[in-house]
């Protein structure tokens, strides 16, 4: 296992310290006449990818030029589907398709390309698909054809990622407590909306929004644990192995999130606000409580200028026990996207390619992620890192845009986000930072996981490839939300069709017969 890896999976709680100064590399061998062109889309890349002196680093080091191919959060599938259809994907893009029709559809059409058999030439990399995690991807012919993008070593990690927020200020002007059930979290919106938390005088306060109907599933961890990771969870209920969305409960949950919605709590456009929309509907003062990650909100509020508004404007709302008596935290696997190649990669690329993404996953570039360039921004005294600007703080980030792609284009990096470092104080606030760790150990002593099976959800069978997307499960659970009738009569209709239109029962079927086989107990 590489060691970038290795301090990754340290990094637990604790911050990483540098790793020890390494055998000076070997360059690459002599150049071509003009650098290879090398198409990467990743979520906004234009807004960071415009020739900073860490991208041409890597380009002279690769002798590559990088082509930006731009999408955004809002438009990414539909965008690759069209790419597709034009046989036009990216060499290099990011998407989260793994598992699913998509994806075996785009295998057998030839869409993406598969990496070489033999990475020996590339060990970081090697290494990092060679773990236990990792290997479950491999098509049953031992192929691969998309490299995870780990988000965090730990489950752990992902508890602030889906979870909401609300307007701390706005609880102390009206006495209120943070809610210990669904009844209080219900009061406690009444109150934002009718209450005038804003002492302004106008009626112009909302309650609950979301910057993404994924991360709105918060709601339901105290409710349905299991479905708040409607994406990927799959549970066991009446001797069957089902997605979440399936489930017998899944209609009484939607009732109460109708509830919201039609005593105006929730907001009238919670189904297709933008994320920045909803971001600054939250820091602005029109609602009490959002749907966020908790360091998006932090960038959003670095980004406005207003940084120093978080300690008093936001309160994570930490779960109260479900029926069951347990606080759950939010659950999923550890990679949530994907690398893919494009299927016109040819080899010389593709090992191009494979050349830059072993880099990525190096001691040299975990050097670069975290302290700058050697000479520019730091070197070595002795076996550790001295930085060379004044403070030894510099933000790595703005300085070089291009971090923002690079630094998270081979895995996410998300874990040191939660390190007690000086960049981190720059970054997102100390007592910001100081926070969150708070909280991360407040989750880990007190909540458990959503009990989701790895096996079951990244099984492979005919007709569970071909489900019905996540976007039209979650598209039909708006409609019940916002029907005249009953939510959970509405989706009862949902469901039907589901079964009738779809391959739901088949792979329910097919799952539970597979998992039988392997002796997977629910």
């Amino acid at each position: 296992m590489n060691k970038r890896w290795v301090c990754a999976m340290m990094a637990f709680f604790l911050g990483m310290q540098g790793c020890t100064q390494p055998v000076q590399e070997q360059p690459l061998s002599e150049p071509e006449t003009a650098p290879m062109q090398i198409s990467v889309a990743f979520w906004n890349i234009a807004d960071y990818l415009a020739g900073d002196s860490l991208q041409k680093y890597i380009e002279d080091k690769f002798h590559v030029q990088f082509v930006p191919v731009n999408i955004t959060y809002d438009n990414y599938p539909s965008k690759y589907q069209e790419m597709a259809v034009a046989d036009e994907l990216p060499d290099i893009f990011a998407h989260d398709i793994m598992g699913t029709s998509v994806y075996e559809a785009w295998i057998q059409d030839g869409k993406i390309s598969a990496l070489p058999s033999n990475l020996s030439e590339y060990p970081n990399l090697e290494a990092y698909l060679e773990t236990p995690y990792n290997q479950r991807f491999r098509t049953e012919n031992g192929k691969i054809y998309a490299i995870p993008r780990m988000t965090y070593p730990s489950e752990e990690l992902w508890a602030l990622d889906r979870c909401i927020l609300l307007r701390k200020d706005w609880m102390e002007t009206l006495g209120l407590e943070e809610p210990q059930s669904w009844e209080e979290f219900v009061h406690l919106l009444q109150a934002f909306v009718n209450e005038d938390p804003d002492q302004n005088g106008v009626n112009d306060t909302g309650g609950l929004t979301s910057v993404h109907l994924n991360v709105l599933e918060a709601v339901y961890l105290s409710i349905f644990p299991e479905l708040s990771n409607t994406e990927r969870g799959w549970l066991y209920e009446n001797e069957r192995w089902m997605p979440v969305w399936a489930s017998s409960r899944t209609g009484a949950a939607l009732d109460q999130m109708q509830r919201l919605y039609r005593d105006g709590l929730l907001a009238p456009d919670f189904a297709y606000v933008t994320q920045k929309k909803a971001k600054e509907d939250f820091s602005q003062g029109r609602v009490g409580a959002i749907a966020c990650q908790y360091y998006a909100m932090l960038k959003h509020l670095a980004s406005e200028g207003e940084l120093e508004k978080a300690q008093d404007m936001i309160l994570v709302m930490r779960p109260w026990p479900a029926e069951d008596g347990n606080r759950y935290r939010f659950t999923t696997s550890l990679h949530w996207s994907e690398t893919y190649f494009g299927g016109n990669v040819n080899r010389d690329k593709m090992e191009r390619i494979l050349q830059i993404y072993d880099w990525l996953l190096s001691d040299e570039f975990e050097r670069i992620y975290r302290y700058g360039l050697e000479g520019t921004d730091w070197v070595w005294k002795g076996n550790e890192v001295q930085p060379l600007d004044e403070t030894g703080n510099t933000v790595l980030l703005n300085k070089y845009p291009s971090l923002n792609i690079f630094g998270y284009l081979a895995d996410w990096n998300q874990q040191d986000q939660y390190e007690d470092t000086s960049a981190n104080a720059l970054l997102f606030g100390k007592e910001n930072v100081q926070y969150a760790r708070e909280l991360l150990r407040w989750y880990s002593e007190n909540t458990v996981r959503v009990n989701y099976n790895y096996d079951i959800i990244f099984m492979s069978t005919p007709s569970k490839n071909r489900l019905i997307s996540n976007r039209d499960v979650q598209r039909e659970m708006v409609r019940a939300i916002m029907s005249h009738e009953q939510a959970s009569l509405a989706w009862e209709r949902s469901m039907q069709q589901f079964y009738a239109d779809t391959t739901l029962q088949e792979a329910i079927d097919e799952v539970t017969a597979k998992a039988k086989e392997k002796k997977i107990v629910g």
